[in-house]
Parts: structure tokens; C-alpha cells; sequence
């Protein structure tokens, strides 16, 4: 079972004088961890280092790392092992570093990267991953009430309702369950909305 992050969170702390500030952000593609290292950067360009960890796909099968500078292995593998430890995919983890004038050592590194990824992780909001399937469907002002009430109370999720000439709902809905919606929607509408 694969855990997915829901959304933005950080944390910081200091050790031995260096201050590390450890953000995680929702990702789903390695064009949204490139961007977001491109603005990391950019935001702490007067840090000493910013390192990054990340893990997408459904099976956490995309992977990297970048120690940002600090002896090789020290930083984003121990941040990358955390992470795959937690189950935790579709994630990317940054740490800024701002030296703090003592050197930890490589152990001492090590410690402080992987603590900057615990830390972060423990007060992320994740939830299970489950396939969803979006979906959309057009319908009168009359049927919008009765329909919508089928809609929540098999689970969906309605992401977006648009009232024109006729109401359209986008939504989302665990995979599994869409045929069963499908079907209920059809038998309910006599076949006249179709998802």
C-alpha cells in the first residue's frame, strides 16, 4: 500500500548552530520536481545548500536525489531512504541548509538530513492511494438536486459544478466504484445522462 501526500507542509530546526529548513510538496512528474527545485533555489539562494529528495509513481518507482554540494551519499540518499521507508510516494522533500559554522561530519550529516525528512513526514497529511477515475456528466436544473444527492452518496467527490443552459458536474471517484456509478446514473435518469 502506497501513501500520497495531500498537499504542502515544512518544519525547521537547528543543529549545531546550522539551520535546516525541510519542506515537502506534492508531485506527480519530474517536470513539477525540476520547476519546484528551479523556485527552491531561487527562494534560498543565499542558503549554503539546498538538497532534494523525491519519489513518484504509483509504485515509488521514480526516484532521485542531489546532495546540493555536501560530501556525496550524506544528503539526499539518506533523505531518499526515509522516503521510501515511509511508503510515501508522488513527494518531493527539500532541506535548505544555512550554515551554522561547525561541521557535523558525515555521520553527524547523515543524522541531520534524515531527521530533516522524519520531521517533515510526521506532520504530512497523506492519505491511502487509490485509482480514481474522473468523470462528467450534463443534466437539467430539475434533475440537478436528485442527482447530485445519487453522486455524494456513492462517494464521489465533486470537483466542479457549472450552471449554463444546463448544469454540468465534473467530479472524481474511486475506480472500482465507477461502473457501479455508471450504472446507477443510467437506471436513475431512464438512460437520458450518460457519464
Amino acid at each position: 500500500m502506497m501513501l500520497i501526500l495531500q498537499d504542502y507542509c515544512s518544519t525547521e530546526f537547528i543543529v549545531s548552530r546550522s539551520r535546516f529548513i525541510s519542506e515537502a510538496f506534492p508531485v506527480t512528474c519530474g517536470d513539477e520536481v525540476r520547476n519546484l527545485l528551479k523556485r527552491q533555489k531561487e527562494k534560498y539562494s543565499d542558503a549554503t545548500h539546498v538538497v532534494h529528495a523525491f519519489c513518484t509513481g504509483l509504485q515509488g518507482e521514480n526516484l532521485g536525489t542531489s546532495d546540493a554540494g555536501e560530501p556525496s551519499g550524506t544528503a539526499g540518499k539518506p533523505m531518499l531512504e526515509v522516503i521510501k521507508g515511509s511508503k510515501v510516494t508522488n513527494i518531493l522533500i527539500t532541506a535548505t541548509r544555512y550554515f551554522g559554522g561547525t561541521l557535523l561530519g558525515t555521520g553527524g550529516l547523515v543524522r541531520a538530513y534524515s531527521d530533516c525528512a522524519k520531521k517533515v513526514l510526521e506532520i504530512a497529511r497523506v492519505e491511502e492511494y487509490i485509482a480514481k477515475e474522473d468523470f462528467s456528466l450534463s443534466l437539467s436544473y430539475n434533475e440537478h438536486e436528485r442527482i447530485r444527492k445519487i453522486l455524494l452518496d456513492l462517494g464521489c467527490e465533486i470537483l466542479a459544478e457549472n450552471f449554463s443552459e444546463t448544469v454540468k458536474i465534473t467530479g472524481r471517484i474511486p475506480q472500482k466504484d465507477f461502473s457501479e456509478l455508471q450504472l446507477t446514473v443510467k437506471n436513475a435518469t431512464g438512460g437520458k445522462i450518460i457519464l
